[in-house]
């Protein structure tokens, strides 16, 4: 809670104390001697860095922002006059001495004899030796403050608090005035520069615009995001838990009580809805973490299965902030363990501590006894700076459950503890593992903890690299690394989901004999457009019942971004290379002979055979009026061929009793092929969902052939499919619907199966 009642007398003394000599100045002619301009400026100093002190500017989202543009405001308001005019006026000069020289030169005459151009530059010397940049830019740079006070103080109030909200707008906008009549009776103690009104109505409008611009575009903001159902959001594919350290310590004491009353079970539900198993891992979360799991799948996985994964850096506070969790705060390792110490006291939690260097972990045990007289720490342990043994594991978890231990604390570096943390559970009966890294030295008092200004500014980072030099190898390739990635994953030029993929490295064989290769994270059939159309129709014969998904870049890329697509495909009958680049790299994976399989070419390929052969089909997708059309024009080509039924169905998911209903539908038409034509991924899912639930042979996920074939749509001409470049064609064709796929989807594509290209070349 902020008391700004106590600071009200100090500003408004010094407002007076401003303004009476301002007034002795302009009516008495009083010049303020030497020794009390610094008088004044130190009284006018303490003051300002009380207001920052008491209201923990710092600390907060925004404060080091609020405070540059306070020293850029006060720079710009004692700066001397004549620091500024003595340059123009030279340039000018030397401007009018250049030009006179080399107008003699080529017509040999005095130019200013004819021309009067001498005097106006002399004019325009005048004018700019007089020109006030201070001045000229204030209300922009009022403007800039009154954002930055907005992000620093109204940023973190939720806007439907309408009281709490509009009341600290308001306080903000008087605020800001008060600073703007400050900084004009600040120009008291410069000897070139005036007191005015306009100068002060300056400001004040500046600073008000740039916080009420900021409070509206706060509130469209806010009236923006979805309702936040989850806690957890994601960052570069890691779960971060949006809390603050009270929340932290609610969870604790919910798992650890839990853990005490039913031992036995294994699986437990938090009031909050989150599930996990004892022990409960939770992680202290920094950037360093975030950027390893780019690296290590299995540190991925890790993370994501821990039930809290608490915002141990300001980045991750502040991209939370941006998510739309207003009460997110930096929950830092060393304050985690020993609010959680202090806090476990009254509810007797039992903790053991397990890592830092010989000596710390012993130091550190004294430091919370002293602190603590009625802690009760179960054990403590410093381990070999090597992994350790059977025999030290073994010892190490008999003593920890025979201590009958609820909060088990590991003290290694980053990754290291969280590995061996995922490595050790299932071995441990304790409540809670937490590893905090470097909070055993701190709070054993080893290393001198970075000041409070420096941890909520986002640079802590530097003074602990600047303390310990070993850990520049952690930040320098980190850092850029992680700002990289999240400005790709905001401006969704990359996603980065929170699971765990199964990448295919080899090719293999399926049950049918017919080989598929690695690319992305799925595997395609290596396959002939003829071969494609044979195998369905050895489905049909043998009575078998598969899906087919006609597979294109998109489709790799939304298989990346979406698991349960990905293992759609993976186990899909037979998942076609309908694309160039996917044909190209069949063949980079050894399959020569691999053609495109092409959705619209395949359906005419079985059309055709279905003369012959009497298979039957059926046509699920589309408007009523692209079905009638389709149905026109494949019976004028294939006249023999049997269309058991079409069906448009409505745009907007299905219920469950609707589902049934299609079900029964198409098993009644009884056919061979089920073409569905919803797109991707909606028919991916299609063909998986109804599977099941359906007689026929082969669901087939066929995309635009239903519009191509019907005529509504016009088809690349050959040339641009067989180089590639028919998604060029299409983005034309249709803009408006295919342009995020294209511009934004074919890059990621490329950055997908890099690697996997260069490997090949390299096999």
């Amino acid at each position: 809670m902020i008391s700004w009642g106590k600071w009200f007398f100090p500003i408004i003394g010094t407002i007076i104390l401003f303004s009476f000599v301002y007034v002795m100045q302009k009516v008495g002619g009083f010049v303020l001697p030497g020794w009390s301009v610094a008088s004044l400026s130190v009284i006018w100093i303490v003051t300002l860095l009380g207001y920052i002190l008491q209201l923990n500017v710092l600390n907060r989202i925004g404060g080091i922002f609020v405070v540059i543009l306070s020293i850029v405001v006060v720079a710009g308001t004692l700066l001397p006059r004549q620091m500024i005019e003595v340059y123009p006026e030279r340039a000018s000069q030397k401007v009018t001495e250049d030009f006179d020289v080399a107008w003699k030169t080529v017509y040999g005459r005095d130019l200013f004899e004819e021309f009067s151009l001498h005097k106006h530059l002399l004019q325009y010397t005048e004018s700019l030796a007089k020109f006030d940049v201070h001045r000229a830019g204030q209300i922009g740079l009022f403007a800039l403050f009154g954002v930055a006070l907005g992000i620093c103080f109204l940023f973190p109030i939720d806007p439907a608090d309408r009281s709490l909200f509009y009341g600290r707008l308001g306080l903000l906008i008087v605020s800001g005035i008060i600073w703007s009549l400050q900084m004009e009776l600040l120009q008291v103690l410069s000897v070139s520069r005036d007191v005015t009104f306009v100068g002060f109505l300056e400001s004040s409008i500046g600073s008000t615009l740039g916080v009420f611009v900021f409070a509206v575009l706060n509130i469209l903001y806010i009236t923006r995001k979805k309702l936040l159902e989850s806690r957890r959001f994601n960052i570069l594919g890691v779960g971060i838990d949006a809390v603050n350290m009270s929340a932290c310590l609610d969870l604790f004491d919910e798992i650890i009580e839990q853990g005490r009353q039913d031992d036995s079970e294994d699986n437990i539900t938090l009031s909050s809805e989150l599930q996990t198993r004892f022990p409960a891992m939770t992680t202290a979360m920094g950037v360093a973490g975030i950027v390893e799991s780019r690296r290590n799948q299995k540190l991925q996985r890790i993370l994501n299965e821990s039930v809290l994964n608490t915002p141990d850096g300001m980045p991750l506070v502040w991209l939370g902030k941006l998510a739309g969790y207003r009460s997110i705060d930096r929950v830092y390792g060393p304050d985690l363990l020993r609010d959680a110490c202090a806090y476990g006291v009254d509810k007797k939690w039992r903790h053991y501590f397990w890592g830092a260097a010989p000596g710390i972990v012993e130091k550190l045990k004294d430091v919370l006894e002293e602190k603590h007289p009625k802690i009760e720490i179960s054990g403590i342990c410093c381990p070999p700076f090597r992994p350790l043994t059977q025999e030290e594991e073994d010892r190490l978890v008999e003593e920890v459950n025979s201590s009958n231990t609820d909060i088990f604390w590991i003290g290694i570096s980053t990754p290291k503890q969280l590995y061996f943390m995922d490595h050790i559970r299932d071995r441990l009966n304790c409540k809670i593992i937490c590893p905090v890294g470097y909070a055993f030295d701190v709070n054993a008092g080893v290393e001198v903890d970075a000041p409070d200004w420096i941890k909520y500014s986002g640079f802590q980072w530097l003074h602990r690299a600047i303390k310990q030099p070993r850990l520049w190898k952690r930040y320098l390739p980190d850092n850029p690394t992680f700002i990289f990635k999240v400005l790709a994953q905001s401006i969704r030029l990359k996603q980065f989901p929170m699971f765990q993929h199964t990448i295919p490295h080899t090719s293999r064989v399926d049950e049918d004999g017919c080989p598929r290769f690695p690319i992305g994270v799925v595997e395609l059939s290596a396959m002939t457009l003829r071969g494609a159309r044979d195998r369905v129709a050895g489905w049909i014969e043998m009575g078998k019942k598969h899906y087919v998904n006609i597979c294109t870049a998109d489709t790799l890329v939304q298989c990346y971004d979406q698991p349960a697509l990905a293992d759609i495909v993976m186990k899909a009958g037979m998942a076609t290379t309908d694309g160039m680049p996917l044909v190209w790299m069949a063949k980079r994976s050894g399959f020569k002979d691999v053609t495109r399989v092409y959705g619209p070419d395949l359906m005419l390929e079985l059309c055709a055979l279905s003369e012959q052969q009497g298979y039957s089909h059926y046509f699920y997708g589309a408007t009523d009026e692209v079905l009638a059309k389709l149905r026109k024009n494949l019976l004028k080509k294939y006249p023999k061929l049997t269309i058991a039924g079409m069906y448009s169905p409505p745009f907007r998911p299905l219920d469950d009793g609707e589902k049934e209903e299609v079900a029964a539908m198409i098993n009644a038409a009884n056919p061979d092929i089920v073409w569905c034509g919803l797109g991707t991924p909606k028919q991916d899912y299609w063909v998986s969902e109804f599977r099941p639930m359906l007689n026929a042979s082969a669901l087939i996920a066929v995309g635009a052939a239903f519009n191509f074939h019907a005529g509504y749509v016009r088809q690349a001409p050959s040339w641009m499919m067989r180089s590639g470049f028919e998604w060029l064609f299409r983005l034309f064709m249709e803009p408006k619907r295919l342009w995020r796929r294209y511009i934004i989807g074919n890059p990621r594509f490329i950055l997908l199966t890099f690697r996997q290209w260069i490997f090949k070349a390299r096999a």
